[in-house]
Order: C-alpha cells, then structure tokens, then sequence
C-alpha cells in the first residue's frame, strides 16, 4: 500500500446493481401508516370512524363529513420528541432527536338542504379540502457493539465475479478504492481478500439519521340522509418526502492479526413522490346512542423519485489512509400499497360523551415495487409476500365532557407486519388530551406516547452472524389544534 491520501470520484453509469437500492424495506415504510389530523382526533387514539365531524376522518372513514352540520377551518401544529435505546452484544446506546410537526390543515363547507319542501330525505351536503399527516419519519438511532463479522464480508461477496470496473460503485467499488478490498493474485481480478484476517473483531458504531413526513391532500364530498345515513367518498394525493443519512464506523479490536485500523462509510438517501387513492365509507345511526361505520381504501399508487449518494474512508496501523466518493446516483420507481378495510362501532353517551372503537386490517404483503426496467423489482416483491403478512389494528377512544372542557383518552395497537413473528415491530400508542369550545371557536391539545421494540441489522443480516440489535423506541408527540366553525 502507498501511504498517501487518494480520493475517487465513481460514475453511476456502469453500475447495474445500483438501481436496485430500492427494496421491499421502502415498501413497507410508505405501507404503515398511523393515525393522523387534528388534536382532538390524536388525543383518541384516531378512533373516530363512526363519530365523524372531525376533519382526520376525510382521511380513515369519509362519512365523517357528512356529520358536519357547520362549516370548519382547523389547523394543528406540534412537536415530537423520539427516543431509542439500542443494544448489540451487551452493548447499548441511546440517541434521541427533537423534531417540529404540522399534522392537519383543513377546510370544510356545509351546504343545508334541509328547506320546507325539501322532501327527498338529504339534510347537508358537504365538500372538504386540506391536508392530514398519516406519518412521521423523524428519528435519529445510535448502535455500537463487538463482534467478528464485518461489513466488509459484504462487500467481499458482492465484489467476487466481478472485475474492479464493474463493482457496485455505490459499496463494493469504495472498499476496493480504499484497499478495504483487493484482487487474489491469479484469480484474473475477479475473486477478492479483506482487509481483515479471520478471527479478528470489530468496534461497529452507526448512526441513522431520518426525516420527512407521509402527509396525505384530501378532497372529499359528503352528504348527511335523514339524519341516519352519512356518506364520503374521499379523493386523497399523498406526497412523501424521506431523507436517511447513515454514518457507519468499524474499529479494529486489541489482539488482531491484520494492519487495518478503522473505516467509515457514510450514505445520503432522499425520496420524494406523491400518487393517489380513492376511499369510500359510511356512518348508519340505528338508534340515538349507536352509530356503526364502514370504509374502504383502494390502493396507494405513488411515483417516487431517489437520489443518493456515497463515501468510504479507511486507516491502517502503518499510516495509509485513503478516500473514496461515489458519484450522485438517482432512480424513478413506482409502489403500490396495499388498500384497507376499517370497520368501526360508537356509543354516544347523551350529552356527557362518547366512545368509539376502529378495527382495521391490511394486508403488508401486497406492497408492491414497479419501474420501467422490466424485472427490476422481482426479488423485492418476492421478499415482501414472504416476509409481511396481513395485520390487524385496533383503536379506541373516547372523551368526557364537562363544559366548556372536554377530557380524551385513547389507545391504539398496530399488529406486526412481519410473517416471521422474530421480528415483532409492533407500536403501541396511549393517548390523552383536553378540549375546549366557545360558541365558534374550539382548541384542542393532545400527547401521544407510541412504543415499539424491533430487531436491528446494521447491514445485510446474512453477514451479521451474531445476530440483530434490539431496538426500543418512545415517541412522544404534542399537538395543538386552533379551529372556528362557520355557517
């Protein structure tokens, strides 16, 4: 090795595998969603699907607008504070990140049908207009901890077969610039050794940083039939934006055997897109105290935009020290994910309050990847139907009034994806808040608390032999609705 500082600009051109970045993983994310909107729907847990008249319904169920008797404008800025403890190898870290959040804006305006000689049954009409963020992709998860596997394993196995031009300019080509990997003499340059020996150990430390948001516009038309059928049909335009930049470390262990010292390899990934979808619901009151409801989501159909780009440092015991860039890369792909069915029971108390209960299920493994390539993506879609399963969700919640007051609280459970129930990623969110109404002004404050725990691989599981890092994550969540109603 020369003992000089080298840096390396890698096109993308060459690189087929490159592309291929996207996988079932970003299927997923943009597949799970939450509960979204205004305070007072957070503050229950979102279940609102058979109570209706709270703009976060044009989102779940929407024949919640045709319970509106008046016109509405409301809007819900907040904050989130998140948390992870990770533990890898008896190893544990903690990380946090603080992030601002506007989760609703929204818009509705009632038309009243209900004039002397109107006798064809339909009371309101109702059209809405805004926005509701469905989810939040703001985090930051430090992982450290000891062990004999090596990303470099990784990128050995995908370098062997390949000549140095035809590496992955965006992995393998970096750790071969930075002499992390090297031909086997005699092997015609298309078999490689690591600058690790066997038996060596080392020190992994990453460090992912996330931000964006799933929000999603609605446009929705209602209508209100004597008083005992509510119906929706919503128009909804999801826009993502994801950005994820990964800063990971290996440090070579007392004891080895070989020269290397210590590498880094960082990744910027951003995604952005938008799609659409239809939904469908309906509120039936059969008598004063019990409203039942039911809605239907097609599919999500979203085109999405990736650039990303890469870097490898890497140190030796003997003073070399080198450098290596890729060059941008990017990728236009499309996802489908998969369509939902909610169904939902309430009880309304007189004029003391209300509780509601949502059942939803949805079915992970029908996410689906899609692009221009013809069989770009077929190892991606046969990862997702093996590897996510149907699911099913609960929501409950209900407030209490004590006028002008009015105490929420509200719990939520989001079954795991996964087929394979080793990786549980199941989030569970307890909720509570306090509203406040003036003639045709209200506010609304909610907390949300969400846990989950999930199991971690800092690269490719097949070259992590000692297992997965566990993940235990707190998101607590505070929001603010300020809303006026209208004739």
């Amino acid at each position: 090795m020369k003992k000089v500082v080298t840096t390396l600009t890698l096109s993308m051109g060459m690189v087929a595998g490159s592309m291929l970045a996207q996988n079932e993983t970003d299927a997923l994310r943009y597949s799970q969603l939450s509960f979204g909107g205004t305070a007072r729907s957070e503050s229950m847990a979102g279940s609102f699907g058979a109570l209706g008249a709270d703009f976060s319904t044009l989102s779940s169920n929407p024949a919640g607008i045709g319970v509106y008797r008046k016109g509405e404008i409301s809007l819900t800025p907040g904050f989130m504070y998140q948390s992870t403890t990770s533990t890898y190898q008896g190893t544990s870290a903690d990380d946090q990140r603080v992030a601002g959040t506007w989760n609703n804006a929204g818009l509705v305006f009632v038309g009243n049908l209900d004039r002397e000689g109107n006798k064809n049954g339909w009371k309101f009409v109702q059209f809405g207009i805004g926005m509701n963020r469905l989810a939040n992709y703001n985090s930051q998860v430090s992982t450290s901890g000891v062990s004999g596997g090596s990303i470099m394993d990784k990128f050995r196995y995908d370098a062997d077969g390949l000549t140095p031009a035809n590496l992955d300019a965006f992995g393998s080509a970096l750790a071969f610039n930075t002499y992390l990997l090297d031909t086997v003499r005699g092997s015609g340059g298309t078999s490689y050794f690591e600058a690790l020996n066997n038996g060596d150990r080392v020190n992994h430390q990453q460090t992912v940083q996330s931000s964006g948001s799933y929000n999603e516009m609605d446009l929705t038309l209602g209508g209100n039939y004597n008083n005992k059928l509510f119906l929706g049909a919503t128009f909804g335009i999801p826009y993502v934006n994801y950005n994820q930049n990964t800063s990971y470390m290996e440090t070579a262990m007392p004891g080895n055997t070989s020269d290397f010292s210590q590498m880094s390899y960082t990744q910027s990934l951003s995604t952005s897109g938008s799609g659409f979808n239809f939904k469908i619901g309906a509120i039936y009151k059969p008598v004063e105290f019990l409203r039942v409801g039911l809605a239907f989501h097609t599919k999500t159909w979203l085109s999405l935009h990736d650039s990303w780009n890469a870097s490898m440092t890497s140190n030796f015991t003997n003073g070399d020290a080198y450098q290596a860039s890729s060059g941008p890369g990017d990728y236009d792909y499309n996802i489908t994910t998969p369509g939902r069915i909610i169904a939902s029971v309430a009880g309304i108390l007189g004029q003391s309050g209300v509780i509601n209960v949502d059942y939803e299920t949805v079915d992970y493994s029908q996410a689906h990847l899609s692009s221009k390539d013809a069989g770009a993506f077929d190892d991606a879609n046969a990862a997702a139907k093996a590897n996510f399963t149907r699911a099913s969700i609960v929501r409950v919640g209900g407030e209490y009034r004590l006028k002008p007051l009015t105490l929420r609280l509200g719990f939520a459970w989001y079954q795991s994806p996964y087929a394979n129930a080793g990786n549980d990623d199941a989030r569970t969110s307890f909720t509570g808040g306090v509203g406040f109404r003036h003639k045709r002004f209200f506010l609304d404050l909610a907390y949300v608390l969400t846990l989950s725990n999930s199991k971690y691989y800092m690269y490719d599981a097949t070259f992590m032999p000692e297992g997965p890092a566990t993940n235990a994550t707190s998101v607590s969540t505070y929001l603010a609705t300020v809303g006026f109603k209208f004739r």
